[in-house]
């Protein structure tokens, strides 16, 4: 049986290696669990819900304001890299306004 925190930190140098990021290695810690230049990023190898979610991005970004920031999940053996819309938006410099009346 594999320990959840040695499925954890495999799962966070997966997604380092993809992203070509660094694990921050520091269990239990308030630490992003990669990082990389531009971005930080909190990675769930485990059924995660909706508000845990928001509270990664919310923690993400108090701990570091300056960078991008994702979530990633693992959800049927593939990773999905979850953005908030505003981030898209100011990364592609598209004009997705979510006001209707603009």
């Amino acid at each position: 049986m594999v320990k959840s925190w040695a499925k954890g930190a495999r799962g966070e140098r997966d997604v380092a290696k993809k992203v070509g990021g660094k694990r921050t290695g520091f269990a239990y810690q308030n630490t992003p669990d990669v990082t990389t230049d531009f971005a930080v990023y909190s990675v769930k190898n485990y059924k995660a819900r909706w508000p845990m979610v928001m509270e990664e991005f919310k923690q993400l970004s108090s701990l570091s304001p300056d960078k991008n920031h994702y979530v990633v999940l693992k959800i049927d053996h593939q990773w999905i890299c979850i953005e908030t819309l505003d981030q898209h938006a100011g990364d592609h410099g598209e004009d997705l306004s979510l006001d209707p009346s603009s």
